[in-house]
């Protein structure tokens, strides 16, 4: 007769079983990656390129290509890895599966470092973040002028509520210094 397959052997045989891909299923895994994942990342280094080639950094645009390539280059070796790994020896797969982990934490640190370099190039060292550009329409001028008028009194509130707390606590150390010293020249 025909043989019957219990559904969790034939789940089993649809995903892979590397250690770095447990249980992740072959049938939609490249249209999730790509819609999930590889979209909006590649979004991210294309609108940091657009800015450092407008703030004039060739160097920061360079770098935001080459994570670009590398994370490409992930996705890509991820894609090919999820459905070969299962199928090659099992030390094979897994040293298979921990150098695309490894690269994975490479292509983190380079995004990283250009997450950073974009910061300290673009934005100067004595510029000041908190302060924020006016706006051409007056009432949303008065509107945050208010707000940071109301912000100035909530910071000047809590300073003195800060002050006053700490009086207070030198004063009760002191009184107890004071109360320690009598019982002591009692004895």
């Amino acid at each position: 007769g025909s043989k019957t397959v219990h559904p969790a052997k034939k789940r089993a045989r649809l995903t892979a079983g590397s250690s770095v891909y447990p249980g992740f299923p072959l049938r939609a895994e490249s249209s999730s990656l790509v819609r999930t994942i590889f979209q909006p990342s590649s979004v991210s280094f294309r609108r940091t390129r657009t800015v450092a080639v407008r703030a004039g950094q060739d160097a920061l645009s360079k770098k935001s290509v080459r994570c670009l390539c590398a994370v490409c280059l992930y996705y890509a070796a991820a894609l090919i890895a999820i459905p070969v790994t299962p199928r090659l020896p099992e030390r094979t797969g897994a040293a298979v599966s921990a150098g695309i982990l490894l690269y994975w934490v490479l292509c983190l640190i380079l995004n990283l470092l250009l997450l950073y370099g974009c910061f300290s190039h673009i934005v100067p060292a004595d510029a000041d973040l908190s302060v924020t550009p006016r706006s051409r329409i007056g009432l949303l001028n008065k509107m945050s002028d208010k707000f940071d008028e109301l912000d100035d009194k909530k910071n000047e509130y809590r300073r003195e509520s800060i002050r006053l707390a700490m009086e207070e606590a030198d004063r009760l150390h002191e009184e107890r210094k004071r109360k320690n010293k009598g019982k002591r020249k009692k004895k």
